[in-house]
Formats: structure tokens, sequence, C-alpha cells
């Protein structure tokens, strides 16, 4: 009847746009938080009249604000919602330099904690959608940075084989307790906490990993230890 496909369009309609929004805020809010933060570090560069750093900042922001960008296109067309015509984009990019941009963005944030980049290689031409593998290799950064303490590590190491690349992403932060790692890759999770310094968690990022790994043909797992640390491990399949 059309009352019961008003009711199912209704529903559906209502899932499309929690899914909508849940993307919204899992894949801009971190970046605008970064571009407040740096322009904060303008202000205080005029005010001190450290004018050469104004060129690092600026630099910073044009690139949060292209990938905020390309995140929303990537929304509007609607390649992040549950549906069977959902694909990825496979284009050739440059995977080890995009993780650097990600790193650069994290330590202008966050100062006090150290991060490393360790590759068996300099450059790695990678085919597959760039866009999905920021915020994959973005979303597991944040995470181990809300849960590492200050003074901590947060390193990435990529390897390389003939048919996969391997990347880890491993942190000496607080660890993830027994009872919550069954729950780690569940759509708002119970999983989910506040970070170190209170920030909120809105539990569907590391759904949102996970999701998009698959996408891109690969894989996640994970391994973690309380007070030790977490280690993720992203494999994906050489086109």
């Amino acid at each position: 009847s059309r009352s019961r496909e008003r009711q199912d369009y209704l529903i559906n309609y209502g899932a499309k746009k929690d899914a909508l929004l849940d993307s919204v805020s899992q894949n801009l809010t971190t970046p605008l938080n970064l571009s407040r933060f740096t322009v904060d570090l303008i202000e205080k560069a005029v005010h001190e009249k450290k004018f050469h750093k104004i060129n690092a900042h600026v630099s910073l922001i044009r690139e949060v604000t292209a990938e905020c960008i390309r995140s929303i296109e990537d929304l509007m067309r609607e390649e992040h919602m549950e549906s069977p015509t959902i694909h990825t984009q496979a284009n050739r990019f440059e995977l080890v330099g995009k993780i650097q941009v990600i790193l650069d963005q994290l330590k202008a944030s966050n100062p006090e904690k150290n991060f490393k980049l360790k590759s068996e290689t300099n450059h790695l031409f990678f085919t597959g959608d760039d866009l999905k593998f920021f915020q994959i290799v973005h979303n597991l950064l944040s995470n181990a940075v809300k849960f590492t303490r200050p003074n901590g590590e947060i390193a990435v190491f990529v390897k390389i084989g003939k048919a996969v690349v391997t990347v880890i992403v491993q942190d000496n932060g607080i660890g993830i307790p027994a009872h919550l790692q069954p729950h780690l890759f569940q759509k708002d999770s119970r999983a989910a906490r506040p970070g170190l310094k209170g920030e909120a968690s809105n539990g569907i990022g590391l759904y949102v990993v996970k999701k998009l790994t698959e996408l891109m043909g690969g894989q996640v797992s994970f391994e973690s230890r309380v007070n030790k640390g977490t280690t993720f491990t992203i494999s994906l399949p050489r086109k």
C-alpha cells in the first residue's frame, strides 16, 4: 500500500540522514579543530612578530581545507552510504607522502607528543582511493593521539610486499581494556570513550576505518594491552 511505501521511505530516509550526519561529524570535526588551532598559532606569530612562521601555518590550513572540501564532495556523492552501489575511486597517489601530511598536521596541534614515520621506501606510488586512505590513516592517528599521554610516542610503519602494502599505526598509550575489544569496530560502539583531554567520541571512528578499508579490498586488525599501547594493522592490496 501507499501508506506502507511512505513508511518505508521515511525509515530509509532517516537512516540515510543519520549516516550522513555521522560521516560529516567524523570526517570534518577533527580537521576543522586543527584549522582553528592553526589560526591561533598565526595570531600568536603576528603578535610576536615571528612572520617567518606564518607561511607554514597557512600551508597547513590550505591542506586541511582541501581535504574537508573533498570529504564534503565525497559525501554528496553518497560514496559512504550503506548501498549496493557504493564504490571507490581508483587513482594513483604517493602513499608515504600522504601519511607524512597527516603526521605534519597532528604534530602541529600536538607538540607535546612524539611522532615518527618509518617506511621501507621514501616514495611509494599506490593505486587506490586516496581520500578513503587519508580518512583511514587520519582516524587511526587521531585515535592514537587521544589515548596517548604527553611525551608518548605514535609511530607509523609502512611495509611493502609484492601483493600487499601494510600500514601499521602504533602507540604506547593507555590501551584498550579487554572487555571493550570485541566491540571496537561496531557502529555506535559501546567501546567509545572520551580521550585523555576529555575529547568527545561519537563511537563510529573505528567502524568507519573498517568499512573504508574493506571497500578498498583490505583488512584491518589490532592488538592492545592496557597501559602498554595499541597497534592497528591495515593491509591493502596493490593493484
